[in-house]
């Protein structure tokens, strides 16, 4: 197939075989044309290397502060890329946006680094989002484990699901491949959680393959990054500072994160909802208003060298999560270091820092089963450093810890099942232990017997 490239004022393609598809390039031929953007006084020129091969234009603010009206600009650029995907690159230098912008599938958006590039939103309710369209939820469905064919109840998909689709069931999308009648799909991917019946379900146009690179995105009142319905996004070296929230997620999968950092947000640093598969990888959030991390029906997480210290609330926040495996510090916080409000299952947290927290270190509020604490430490926290809290948590398993200075004891056990082995400053328990009929077994530590 022949090639394309295009200038951003002629329009007038060619072929050429040293190009990618799909490449918007700058003018060759003359002088580069001002882009349509305000600066203090003077007009922003192309990028004086309009050869480079990069699936964008690219704007160069020479260090200035660069006023995007409109984001006629910014969101043009992006549109460009819109059809096959690309990159959008901006150059060091500050970019103020008051209006929101939107990125579509296959789309990175990057600049030179964190450090340089930043977007500035300026105190306005602007930010950046992408979301799947052609949303449909009707009746409910069941499948098999490690099948592809999907059931439904109540369902119409020959008038409103196409191929392509993807379809969500709880926190993980698979692909449509054919639509066989009202009530019969057949999916791309082998159905890989347990087998459900009577399921509820999502079917979209999901937005895929997002990435975010190199850049500071800071100032909005709302929320800084929206993703919503998506599958495949990166964060690789990007800094959200000074927004109400930091990142949102809801009903996405296949995440990655590394070297993302969310400070100083006034309200939550990271939400999710309804999201699976995620490994963030040095990513903090810390300093914020709220929680730092607030996980909502999430699954399958490997949390690995990440933060949660010093926000206002928790440093994370658990709701109706399972399958979590978490290596972090959460430390300094004005509520827990971590709560396990409710409805969570089968978490494990090794290798992990509680320490000085306004409350308890760790806190299971209600019914958070199956968690194992291995081998972190639990120190100086302002209650308790592990605060089993109802006799609905069952099966905890707490070994190889280190406790010490926690102001109302090492450990407060009200669970079902607490398996407490091998740590220091806390004695062990009798095996597979239930609660004592008081309801509560407080340990203060290793002179004291529980």
């Amino acid at each position: 197939m022949a090639r394309r490239k295009f200038y951003k004022d002629e329009e007038n393609p060619y072929d050429s075989a040293d190009y990618s598809s799909s490449t918007v390039f700058l003018n060759e031929e003359k002088e580069p044309t001002p882009l349509a953007i305000e600066t203090t006084g003077n007009y922003i020129h192309n990028l004086d290397d309009p050869g480079r091969r990069l699936n964008t234009y690219q704007v160069n603010p020479s260090g200035k502060v660069v006023t995007i009206d409109n984001t006629t600009t910014l969101q043009k650029t992006i549109d460009e890329v819109s059809d096959t995907g690309g990159v959008v690159h901006l150059k060091a230098g500050t970019y103020v946006v008051t209006s929101p912008l939107y990125l579509y599938s296959s789309v990175t958006l990057e600049g030179d680094s964190s450090a340089n590039t930043t977007i500035t939103f300026n105190g306005s309710s602007a930010n950046i989002s992408a979301a799947g369209t052609s949303i449909y939820t009707t009746g409910t469905v069941s499948i098999t484990q490690a099948t592809t064919a999907l059931v439904g109840v109540g369902t119409s998909w020959l008038a409103n699901v196409t191929v392509g689709q993807h379809l969500l069931i709880d926190t993980r999308w698979y692909k449509i491949d054919s639509v066989n009648s009202d009530t019969s799909i057949t999916l791309s991917e082998a159905y890989a959680e347990t087998t459900a019946s009577g399921a509820t379900y999502r079917i979209a146009t999901v937005k895929r393959d997002v990435v975010f690179k190199n850049l500071t995105i800071a100032g909005s009142t709302g929320t800084a990054i929206d993703l919503d319905d998506c599958r495949g996004i990166e964060f690789d070296d990007v800094v959200l500072a000074s927004n109400n929230v930091g990142i949102s997620m809801t009903n996405c999968s296949e995440i990655v994160s590394d070297t993302l950092r969310v400070v100083t947000s006034t309200s939550d640093g990271i939400q999710a909802t309804n999201v699976g598969l995620y490994n963030p990888t040095a990513t903090i959030s810390v300093g914020n208003g709220g929680n730092g991390w607030t996980l909502n029906n999430v699954a399958t997480w490997t949390i690995l060298g990440c933060a949660g210290d010093s926000n206002t609330g928790d440093g994370f926040n658990l709701t109706s999560t399972e399958d979590l495996s978490m290596n972090i510090e959460a430390s300094g916080n004005g509520g827990q270091g971590l709560e396990g409000v409710a409805t969570n299952n089968n978490l494990m947290i090794y290798s992990s820092l509680f320490v000085g927290n306004t409350s308890d270190g760790l806190k299971l509020t209600a019914t958070t089963d199956n968690l194992k604490i291995i081998s972190s430490k639990i120190t100086n926290n302002g209650c308790y450093g592990i605060n089993i809290a109802a006799s609905s948590c069952d099966n905890t398993i707490i070994t190889g810890n280190n406790f010490a200075s926690n102001s109302s004891g090492a450990a407060n056990d009200s669970g079902t099942g607490t398996i407490i082995r091998g740590n220091s400053g806390l004695n062990d328990n009798s095996s597979g232990s239930t609660a004592s009929p008081t309801g509560s077994i407080t340990m203060y530590g290793a002179s004291s017997a529980p």
